[in-house]
């Protein structure tokens, strides 16, 4: 019989050896697990989403938002000075292929400051609080660049010397360097390709440096100081070709949309450069009507107001918040004119009635739930590793650009880098979810308060998130310090009380134009000067209007806080201009149209 011996024990090394390489494994093996479940149910919850959205017939894409195209030769956007703006595409790495930068020159060209002077322009006034533009201080910044470019000389005159010399009436030797404080930022072009005919006009070469490009198109002035409104005009008269031609171009054609990129990813990189492009063309027809105005130059001076108003509704259509809010500081812009021209009674009949229709085709709160929904639908789920990569470099640069009060740690940033490039793709779907369930407890908040008097919905700002990165949620913290949709639609609600009231004040121009007084109440402006009594957005009743014993008349809204205050305006932060998107904070006392000027 045979005798079995026991197997000799396993040594301590071999026991080592198998937790060394088992421990990992069951490491590996947990963590891959964790990363299947976390998947699983991220894109199980946003799949239940859109199943609930397609319940609703709500669109499920951003992109569904979108506008329809229209056509080319009917679209204001497409206009020579426009048409650049969004003409690009990507490259075979994803690069930006910009179509047209000689094209965008000519459009870099109009403007009514000079960034690269150091002279500073007047500070921005706002009709809203009763200000006029300040001309006499844009006369003065206009010849305070010139005496610059006089002071300053350069080793090698620029080719545009002799024009440039006779213009301004200086020494044939001068020139103009580039400011000690220029940085050069890689990745933008240092020279400025001119379209062929722009350059002939100037006298200069196709091609610039910036500091070339700066000292070319550098405003005119007399030779001895005239009005400030005439002095103003001849300034701008550098940019009135490409002014003219976008009136001309505005009369051929009915409607207006920029053909922006709806299809980018990540939907929150969809590249809109035309709305600081058409803000910046806003402010300087603006300061031309205001001149015109005050030059006598009425008529003229109309035709530029009409058109501010068509460049402000060429982002009517798109979905997206913050071209709402350009649209409305545009609307601003554009009715500082309108203001100046009624408490100088300088607007006849005709064209009071044409503003009139204007402003009585613009509705800012209706577009607010759409916005709404669009935010409510972000779609940055990276495919791959490469854009990963991309949006954790976009995540760094939006949280750096914040500001210590606002944004993350830079611990948390890193640590939000790690987990975009690394964590689960589930966390992404969890983070849209959070930023859908954000936006539409605000939405329907909003929904809740519109039409009636629960004002206390709009005016309790929501509370940010703490700066720290949760895995759920670290990308929808980033988005809601990014975009105060609370500021955005209270800026809308803002303008369109304006545009009511300014819609109210064209009437009762055209009344006190007809009887020489103004009426008792906005009701006796139904039907011939009104359809109806516009209303105030704050209450969806009519707006507050009483006549003064001075002969004049008080119009507002009650405004944020929907309290009555008898027509009294309180601004808390005179530093902030309503030319900006943010606007003066308005948050107690009442919006009004100002009776007074200053």
């Amino acid at each position: 019989m045979d005798t079995q011996h026991p197997a000799p024990p396993r040594s301590l090394l071999w026991h080592l050896l198998r937790g060394i390489i088992l421990v990992p494994l069951v490491l590996a093996t947990l963590i891959a697990l964790a990363y299947a479940v976390e998947d699983w149910r991220g894109e199980r919850a946003w799949a239940e989403v859109r199943r609930e959205l397609i319940a609703k017939g709500e669109p499920t894409e951003m992109s569904a938002l979108a506008p329809p195209p229209v056509p080319d030769d009917q679209n204001l956007a497409m206009a020579p000075l426009l048409r650049p703006l969004l003409a690009y595409h990507r490259g075979p790495a994803g690069d930006l292929v910009w179509e047209d930068r000689t094209e965008e020159s000519r459009l870099e060209s109009v403007d009514r400051e000079n960034w690269m002077m150091r002279a500073r322009p007047p500070r921005r006034r706002s009709w809203i609080r009763g200000e006029r533009l300040d001309l006499a201080a844009w006369q003065a910044y206009y010849r305070k660049m010139a005496d610059e470019i006089a002071r300053k000389k350069l080793a090698t005159p620029p080719a545009a010397e002799p024009v440039l010399s006779q213009r301004y009436g200086l020494p044939t030797n001068w020139g103009v360097a580039l400011p000690a404080t220029h940085v050069v930022r890689p990745g933008y072009p240092q020279t400025r390709t001119l379209p062929p005919d722009l350059a002939a006009r100037y006298g200069v070469a196709t091609t610039l440096t910036a500091a070339e490009f700066a000292r070319a198109f550098t405003f005119p002035v007399p030779a001895a100081p005239g009005s400030p409104a005439s002095d103003v005009l001849h300034a701008l008269s550098l940019v009135d070709p490409e002014l003219d031609a976008l009136a001309v171009e505005a009369g051929r054609r009915p409607l207006g949309r920029f053909p922006v990129h709806y299809d980018e990813h990540p939907s929150w990189g969809v590249l809109l450069p035309h709305l600081s492009q058409v803000k910046k063309l806003a402010m300087v027809l603006q300061l031309r009507a205001t001149a015109r105005l005050a030059a006598g130059k009425v008529t003229a001076a109309h035709s530029d107001t009409l058109l501010a108003m068509r460049l402000a509704e060429l982002m009517r259509d798109e979905p997206f918040l913050i071209s709402q809010v350009v649209r409305a500081a545009g609307w601003t812009i554009a009715l500082q004119p309108v203001w100046e021209g009624i408490t100088d009674h300088r607007w006849n009949e005709p064209q009071l009635a044409a503003i009139s229709e204007r402003l009585r085709a613009v509705d800012l709160a209706a577009t607010i739930d759409r916005s709404l929904h669009c935010q409510q639908l972000p779609d940055f789920v990276p495919a791959d590793d490469e854009a990963r990569a991309r949006l954790a470099e976009d995540f760094r640069a939006y949280s750096s650009n914040l500001g210590n009060e606002d944004g993350f740690p830079p611990e948390q940033i890193e640590l939000a880098g790690w987990l975009i490039r690394h964590g689960p793709r589930g966390w992404f779907y969890q983070n849209q979810l959070a930023i859908f369930t954000r936006v539409g407890k605000q939405r329907a908040s909003y929904a809740a308060w519109y039409g009636t008097t629960a004002i206390t919905n709009l005016t309790r700002p929501a509370e940010l998130p703490v700066s720290r990165v949760y895995p759920y949620r670290f990308i929808a913290d980033l988005f809601s310090r990014m975009i105060s949709i609370r500021r955005g639609n209270v800026t809308l609600l803002r303008v369109q009380a304006q545009i009511h009231l300014s819609l109210a004040a064209s009437a009762l121009e055209r009344h006190f134009l007809a009887a020489g007084t103004y009426p008792v109440s906005l009701d006796a402006l139904v039907p011939r000067y009104l359809d109806r009594v516009p209303t105030d957005p704050m209450t969806g009743g009519p707006l507050r209007y009483s006549r003064t014993q001075d002969g004049r008349f008080r119009l507002y809204s009650v405004g944020l806080d929907g309290l009555d205050d008898g027509g009294t305006m309180v601004i808390t932060d005179s530093s902030q201009s309503d030319e900006t998107a943010r606007g003066p904070v308005l948050a107690t006392g009442d919006w009004i149209w100002p009776t007074g000027s200053r």
